[in-house]
């Protein structure tokens, strides 16, 4: 299957775009709900293991938390303002947590137990039985890494249909 792109560009990177993109690898229902329990799942287990790395005074999980904070409120400040809010500080704070209180040994299972479940079931779950086609990660890794929170944030200001 060929790359699916909008406005024939390939990459693009306009907000609007990249929501288009991201929206054509999501109809079903099913899928979305499975999305919205997964994703952070995935990223919770990425967090736990970047905790550990100490750099520049903090750790990698706390930089890439506002990295991302950052990124989303500079392509749309109320969408990067929520998602530090609701999301990245949550999953961030969860994150340290778990390391400081099950110890290295116990939250690296647990963060990987967390992202393996959360990868297959959004994947073969969501994707295959669901909605009958390949994650937009293969298409489209640039889109689907920049947009998650931009992309829920946006859908009724942009027309999209909600979850």
């Amino acid at each position: 299957m060929a790359a699916r792109s909008v406005g024939g560009k390939a990459g693009s990177t306009s907000l609007v775009e990249r929501l288009a993109f991201y929206e054509s690898y999501h109809g079903n229902f099913w899928n979305k709900v499975i999305h919205v329990v997964c994703i952070p799942l995935i990223v919770w287990g990425v967090l736990v293991a970047l905790c550990k790395v100490p750099l520049l005074g903090t750790n990698l999980g706390a930089l890439t938390t506002a990295a991302y904070c950052a990124m989303y409120t500079l392509a749309d400040p109320a969408s990067g303002l929520t998602w530090g809010a609701f999301v990245g500080l949550p999953l961030y704070s969860s994150a340290i947590k778990a390391v400081v209180a099950l110890g290295p040994t116990a939250s690296n299972l647990w963060g990987l137990a967390a992202f393996v479940f959360g990868f297959y079931f959004q994947v073969h779950v969501g994707h295959m039985v669901f909605e009958k086609t390949k994650p937009a990660l293969v298409d489209g890794f640039v889109e689907v890494s920049t947009m998650r929170a931009s992309e829920r944030a946006n859908r009724s200001r942009l027309g999209f249909p909600s979850l």
